[in-house]
């Protein structure tokens, strides 16, 4: 499996949404393992890359509250959100369910 399309296209997505210099770096340095874990998270999502873009975005705006996670971390709190949807037909955008997770369970650590 070619990673260099999806890793691209996250990356891309993030510059263009004017991401935080810190997180396109984490981004940028990921190991190909992890790699493979956010295409596969991405591609296994009903939601598109730039759509998890964004909502990577909001969750660095969160962190300006004190908190901080891990960009593994950052992945699995979003996978929770995608999978507490159930599979719903209409689906919220992820950026709402993110915002809704914060704000209903917070983050533990």
């Amino acid at each position: 499996m070619d990673l260099r399309p999806g890793f691209e296209a996250l990356l891309r997505e993030l510059v263009t949404l004017g991401a935080p210099a810190s997180l396109i770096k984490q981004v940028a340095e990921m190991e190909a393992p992890e790699v493979r874990n956010w295409i596969e998270t991405v591609d296994d999502s009903p939601y598109s890359v730039s759509e998890w873009a964004e909502a990577l975005v909001q969750f660095s705006n969160w962190e300006r509250t004190g908190r901080s996670l891990p960009l593994k971390q950052k992945r699995e709190y979003l996978c929770c959100c995608v999978e507490g949807t159930g599979g719903q037909s209409a689906l919220l955008p992820l950026t709402s369910l993110l915002e809704h997770y914060l704000n209903t369970h917070g983050v533990r650590d």
